[in-house]
């Protein structure tokens, strides 16, 4: 019974915070306006994770008092209102769809085959793709502030 009610209970603050608290974070949040550090950071997001990414990078932007070249790659299923919804939130964001990735990466791999036929397994080989071919990056899908 009371796992029951927990759950529910989850269920409940989740919708609150996607449809509720997410949409005014989005609304009111604002770039810096200043230079942007050398270092790129790189987020693979898919049509589930889009709002959760766009959370993440205003929160690390906020918390480490910079302003960060933000490179979004998407899995494929991000639709074109989730794709503007990010471009207006984080105006300046460099929006990269799955078939721009694929088209750059295909040449990239071509002498490691094996590589690029995982490419299509799981969406967490797309993310080992895209740091293996950059050097200098951050990878805020595990950042959480403390």
């Amino acid at each position: 019974m009371l796992t029951r009610l927990r759950s529910a209970a989850r269920s409940q603050l989740a919708w609150v915070g996607r449809h509720a608290i997410s949409p005014i974070i989005f609304r009111l949040h604002r770039r810096r306006h200043e230079l942007e550090v050398p270092v790129s950071v790189h987020m693979l997001v898919s049509s589930q994770t889009w709002d959760a990414g766009i959370l993440a990078a205003i929160s690390f932007e906020n918390f480490s008092g910079r302003r960060w070249p933000l490179f979004i790659h998407e899995d494929g299923s991000v639709t074109k209102i989730q794709q503007a919804i990010i471009q207006k939130t984080l105006p300046g964001v460099r929006f990269v769809p799955r078939t721009e990735a694929e088209e750059r990466m295909a040449g990239h791999l071509a002498k490691h085959p094996k590589s690029l036929s995982n490419r299509n397994r799981h969406n967490l080989f797309l993310k080992f793709s895209i740091f293996q071919r950059l050097r200098r990056t951050s990878d805020l899908s595990s950042w959480t502030p403390t």
